[in-house]
């Protein structure tokens, strides 16, 4: 009958092979008619039910009867009907049981979905009944929350509110008051309390239900932990800051070398706007960087690695820059290279102090070299003197510190150079109140070259020296005037004069002493000129007659 209906039918003629093939082939419906013997169905319909507990069982029994257990209402079958039985009525029942089965198996498939769909995205569900204030809620809740309960147990209100950060809640009260007034739609983070204390960030959305008259009466919302996303966000957000705000270009570049963005820092050293270069090729930064440059930037680009390294190149202002550079590879999660982020610093002004104090370490070695040269030159000449030990050491001391007074001078100004103006009062600073009475200068002020402000610095203090023991300068009448200029023959050369009147009446010596030996050696050979000293009847006179660019610079 069954079979003519359409439907494929497999028949047991003992209890043991109808559970054999249920066992085998889990069949969506079993038929059991056991005759007049309802007990012995019952049972066997126990059997079938633990066997396959998804099988729809249809019991066939032969009275009504009072007993449940006769019958299978002890829940072992899903319907029976009673001997003699109608066709009609059979295939009818037949078909509704399994149109129901199939109905259950898709809400089971629908669950299964479900749970899986819940599970990978890590959400938890709780079903807040107001009237009552119970819950129902997928057990991942209770793990999300951080919350241990006793199996059977029902979840309190308080244990949920207990993990809620305490800072979060008023808020939280506010936002679900307002929503709940309109059965809106909620969206909210908030913060949880783990009971190892570890906070974690939780977000949810969910909706209130009303009932007829407009209170609510039922909550839905689903749960997840969004911590990582949130420290995510937190990071990306202190990145962004810095970038923004950083004195350094921070530029990324894809695989093709075209800028994807461009930080302030990038704005103010290539004077471009981000909006002038993103999508275009960052070589544009650079108007003069060669082919054989641009090849070597590409193949850092496309060789995954970190570089450091340093550059030169002129921008967009005009202006040659000295920049340090770093490069590091940006890439895909599945670790595929999309491209390198540059930091570059201007670094010009560092450069620029490098090579200053490469410049001054120079200039300083050469300077001691000639010190000691000169040095030795005086302790020799003084040594053969003849003087008596005391007088030696005086005049010794005082030679030294005129070179020390030359050599401050040009350690205040870098060994760049030093005044001649500045030099002449700093070696007859003793003298300060004669100059414009006694001391007369008259000149244009020079910048000296250092090796000529050291001779001539050594040159002005012996003949300041023998002024104030012999010359002008040992009375109250005597004056002593200081002229230079250049001459104006092609190549220039440089003068420079002391003479001296209204002293005692000069005599020229015998031999030549350590001061006159000087100053020939220092300020005529020395700077590639010549010098003279005169015994004339009105006083001493000192002159030079050297190259401009020997003793002055500019």
């Amino acid at each position: 009958m069954l079979s003519h209906a359409g439907h494929e039918t497999v028949e047991a003629a003992s209890p043991d092979e109808a559970l054999a093939i249920v066992a085998a082939n889990q069949p969506p419906l079993v038929i059991v008619d056991s005759g007049s013997d309802d007990l012995a169905g019952a049972d066997l319909c126990h059997r079938i039910r633990q066997a396959s507990p998804e099988t729809f069982i249809l019991q066939i029994s032969s009275t009504f009867a009072d007993d449940p257990a006769a019958v299978g209402e002890d829940g072992h079958h899903d319907a029976y009907l009673v001997d003699p039985i109608d066709p009609r009525e059979l295939i009818a029942m037949v078909r509704s049981l399994l149109r129901l089965q199939k109905v259950e198996a898709d809400l089971r498939d629908s669950e299964e979905r479900l749970l899986l769909a819940q599970d990978a995205a890590g959400l938890a569900i709780l079903d807040w009944v107001v009237d009552t204030n119970t819950f129902v809620h997928s057990d991942n809740l209770l793990e999300l929350f951080d919350i241990e309960m006793d199996p059977g147990a029902a979840l309190e209100p308080t244990q949920l509110i207990d993990r809620i950060h305490p800072e979060d809640i008023a808020r939280l009260i506010e936002q679900f008051t307002k929503t709940a007034e309109r059965s809106e739609t909620f969206e909210t983070e908030f913060r949880i309390v783990r009971g190892d204390g570890g906070v974690r960030w939780i977000a949810s959305r969910g909706r209130f239900f009303l009932a007829a008259d407009g209170t609510p009466q039922r909550m839905l919302s689903l749960s997840s932990d969004v911590t990582d996303r949130k420290a995510a966000e937190r990071g990306n957000a202190e990145l962004a800051s810095i970038v923004a705000t950083s004195i350094d270009a921070i530029v990324s570049v894809d695989l093709a070398g075209n800028a994807t963005s461009w930080n302030a820092g990038a704005e103010r050293l290539f004077a471009m706007r981000a909006e002038e270069i993103i999508g275009k090729p960052f070589r544009m930064a650079f108007p003069e960087v060669t082919p054989a440059e641009d090849d070597r930037y590409r193949a850092q680009l496309a060789d995954g690695g970190s570089h450091e390294f340093d550059i030169r190149q002129k921008l967009r202002d005009g202006e040659t820059r000295d920049l340090w550079v770093t490069s590091s590879p940006m890439r895909e999660a599945d670790g595929r290279v999309i491209g390198s982020s540059f930091i570059l610093r201007d670094v010009t002004p560092q450069k620029q102090r490098e090579d200053h104090v490469r410049f001054l370490m120079r200039e300083l070695t050469h300077r001691s070299k000639n010190l000691l040269a000169v040095i030795q030159a005086m302790a020799r000449q003084s040594l053969t003197s003849g003087l008596p030990p005391e007088e030696f050491v005086r005049r010794f001391g005082e030679r030294l510190a005129a070179l020390a007074g030359s050599h401050d001078l040009l350690s205040s100004v870098d060994y760049k150079g030093a005044s001649l103006m500045e030099l002449i009062r700093s070696q007859l600073n003793h003298y300060e109140d004669l100059f414009g009475s006694r001391i007369l200068l008259k000149g244009v002020d020079v910048l000296l070259r250092p090796e000529a402000a050291q001779n001539i610095g050594i040159a002005l203090h012996e003949l300041s020296t023998n002024a104030s023991k012999y010359g002008a300068l040992s009375n109250d009448t005597g004056t002593v005037t200081i002229t230079w200029g250049f001459s104006e023959t092609t190549p220039r050369r440089f003068q420079m004069s002391w003479r001296e009147t209204g002293g005692p009446p000069v005599a020229a010596p015998t031999r030549k002493g350590f001061g006159t030996i000087v100053m020939d050696r220092t300020t005529g050979t020395g700077m590639g000129g010549k010098s003279a000293v005169t015994f004339e009847p009105t006083g001493v006179v000192w002159s030079i007659d050297v190259p401009a660019s020997g003793a002055a610079l500019g």
